[in-house]
């Protein structure tokens, strides 16, 4: 169902990300390693544009970057489709399981807003189109500790989240979602306040994060008040732990992909 799949930069492939090689169609009388021979006729809307030497994934159909073509088990059979051939009703039942079909419906013209406010009305498995990418840190009102820190970051189906505890200077991640439950356990049984950093960098790649003055204050023996957190973060009402855009169970199924 599109697990493990990145919508990767045109010309790259979708599954592993590698840059493909170019389909040239027509007749093509010399040989050459730079591309690959796609025969006389071309549609261009169905033909795809590049094939994967790695894995033989052909994609860049009628310039699309991301995985067309599926085989879905439903119910006692295989439903085999290509996502350029099928009508808009079928997308739109395939979207809540499937990255692809909202990719798709984006390139049709679907406002990608609207392909959002459907997924949080509907309950669609969280797989964000654009990145996004937060911090919290979890503050005891009682002791003025930060407690802990935690990083969530997401774009389609990957889903990844780590933390960082005091006196500690790694961002390490839960091993299993079990682990990752009585981390967040522990926040509520204190109970402890979230509050998401402001981030002026929001460089997915985490460079620099660690040094954020907030985080260098989850050493044990700096207390934070009230005051200094509001220089940084925003308190998250409601004992919302996590960002509602992450998906706990998409996190492990992609590790175990």
């Amino acid at each position: 169902m599109g697990n493990g799949l990145r919508t990767a930069e045109k010309g790259h492939c979708p599954k592993c990300t590698l840059r493909g090689q170019p389909i040239v169609y027509g007749l093509i009388r010399e040989e050459s390693d730079q591309f690959v021979r796609g025969g006389c006729s071309f549609q261009p809307e169905f033909d795809p544009e590049y094939v994967c030497q790695k894995c033989g994934a052909e994609f860049g159909h009628g310039g699309r970057n991301y995985q067309v073509e599926f085989k879905i088990m439903n119910e006692y059979m295989f439903d085999s489709f290509n996502l350029v051939q099928i009508d808009r009703n079928r997308l739109l039942q395939l979207a809540p399981i499937l990255i692809e079909a909202r990719y798709e419906l984006l390139y049709r013209g679907m406002v990608q807003q609207n392909i959002d406010l459907m997924g949080i009305q509907h309950g669609w498995r969280s797989f964000p189109m654009t990145q996004q990418f937060e911090i919290y840190v979890f503050w005891n009102r009682g002791t003025q500790l930060i407690e802990f820190a935690a990083r969530f970051k997401s774009h389609g189906v990957a889903h990844r989240h780590s933390f960082i505890l005091p006196g500690k200077h790694q961002w390490v991640r839960a091993q299993s979602v079990e682990s990752y439950q009585r981390l967040f356990d522990r926040a509520r049984d204190a109970p402890l306040e979230a509050w998401k950093l402001r981030l002026a960098d929001e460089d997915p790649a985490g460079n620099g994060l660690e040094n954020l003055e907030l985080l260098r204050l989850t050493d044990q023996a700096d207390s934070v008040s009230e005051g200094q957190l509001a220089l940084s973060a925003v308190k998250v009402e409601d004992q919302q732990l996590i960002p509602a855009w992450f998906d706990v169970e998409q996190e492990y199924a992609q590790a175990d992909a």
